[in-house]
């Protein structure tokens, strides 16, 4: 298990009595010491200056005792409607690494620079604009910082910036933007990345309302995340074109995607798909056949589609491994992945208890779809016609390897119009 630092644990305690001196030391610097009777003015003033620079020296060796980073904030990534900011980071030295901070206060600026960008913030009296610091939490394996604060390391007053709970209604991650999610996040609309824009999730739990999602054009990279409904589904998520390579989700968990009408990719990009059909439970990959997208560990459950409950994918080759697909269904077919001119990888993958009205209740291959099978379990998967496991066409090839069915029905396996039932294994 990753050790997380926090202040309220004994390894963050040295940091908190540290701020306390801190702000022992600031509050002393508002109190100079007193005037002599026969001292004359401009001495007085000289050693008060020097008195000053004395407690200054010693709040910024204190600071430099704990992991903290100066407070730089970029006003171009500050976004008014949300009330948050892009995050730029810039360590200590004595760190020698990067770590990576959610987006919700940007650090790289000069004081003078971020005073423009906290004038409101200022006179709601949440801060007062000094030279600023940054106070860390973060889990020690990655450095991923999990709650950050600005300081106003004269006064010793800290404002809040990293929000355990957010509500957005569309979150646009632009082109060249880079966006960190952590946290309870509630998505109203869409989530939609363009071309050449980053969204990172890490440790979240993304809540979606019923017709949210999320749309990718550009990288998508999700880290021991949760994806769900606020209430009974939400729609899925969409990668569309080859833009998206270098997306990953690892160790993430799906959960009740109803997939996104054919009528809402034909509008958006000119495609023709059934209008009123879902597709892609879970996952829908498009046209992304040249683009490297990896699942690794990730939980399909309980998802449903017309095509593809747990995902589909057209005209696309993504490396699938070690994922479960549970309890997902079609109302045509492909219970658990659709397959259309596709040939994505599945290793050491499981289709239990999935479900098709018409064919392939675990994978349904059309249209020259190469899909390749290995060590891949079809247990207790069902269609209403043919390929309790799995049902491929006869222009499609699918390939497995060390692949186990059980208590599939009708059949395991149905292959296009060679019309042959295999059991077992084939390879």
């Amino acid at each position: 298990m990753v050790e997380r630092w926090d202040a309220s644990m004994s390894s963050g305690k040295k940091s908190v009595s540290i701020f306390e001196e801190v702000a022992k030391l600031a509050k002393d610097m508002e109190n100079p010491p007193p005037k002599d009777p026969f001292e004359k003015t401009s001495d007085y003033e000289k050693r008060v200056n020097k008195w000053k620079e004395n407690i200054d020296t010693k709040i910024k060796d204190k600071l430099k005792e704990v992991p903290v980073g100066k407070a730089i904030i970029d006003s171009k990534n500050y976004d008014a409607d949300r009330e948050i900011f892009t995050i730029k980071t810039e360590i200590f030295e004595e760190l020698k690494t990067q770590i990576e901070i959610p987006q919700e206060i940007p650090l790289s600026i000069s004081p003078q620079e971020a005073k423009e960008l906290f004038t409101q913030a200022e006179q709601e009296g949440n801060i007062k604009i000094q030279p600023l610091v940054a106070e860390f939490s973060f889990n020690k394996d990655k450095f991923v910082v999990v709650k950050c604060f600005l300081l106003d390391k004269r006064s010793g007053k800290k404002w809040s910036i990293a929000k355990k709970k957010r509500k957005f209604g569309k979150l646009l991650v632009k082109s060249n933007q880079e966006i960190i999610l952590t946290g309870e996040c509630t998505i109203m609309e869409e989530i939609e990345i363009q071309k050449g824009g980053t969204l990172i999730i890490r440790g979240a739990e993304i809540i979606f309302a019923e017709n949210a999602g999320i749309v990718c054009e550009g990288i998508l990279i999700a880290e021991d995340s949760e994806f769900k409904p606020i209430h009974d589904q939400w729609q899925n998520i969409l990668f569309y074109g080859n833009t998206v390579s270098g997306s990953i989700l690892q160790n993430c968990i799906i959960i009740k995607g109803k997939g996104r009408k054919g009528k809402y990719i034909n509008k958006k990009y000119g495609r023709g798909f059934s209008e009123d059909k879902t597709f892609g439970g879970g996952i829908w990959f498009i046209e992304t056949k040249e683009a490297d997208i990896k699942l690794l560990n990730c939980i399909f459950d309980s998802c449903s589609a017309d095509k593809g409950g747990g995902m589909d994918c057209f005209g696309s080759n993504p490396i699938i491994k070690d994922c479960i697909f549970k309890n997902c269904s079609a109302s045509k077919n492909g219970g658990g992945v659709f397959c259309g001119s596709s040939s994505p990888n599945f290793i050491n993958c499981t289709f239990t208890t999935c479900s098709a009205a018409w064919r392939g209740s675990g994978v349904y291959c059309v249209w020259k779809s190469k899909p390749n099978l290995e060590e891949c379990i079809f247990s207790n998967c069902s269609a209403a016609w043919r390929g309790g496991g799995i049902w491929a066409d006869s222009s499609s090839k699918p390939k497995l390897k060390n692949c186990s069915f059980k208590e599939c029905k009708p059949q395991d396996y149905y292959l296009g119009n060679i019309k042959q039932y295999f059991r077992w294994l084939f390879t």
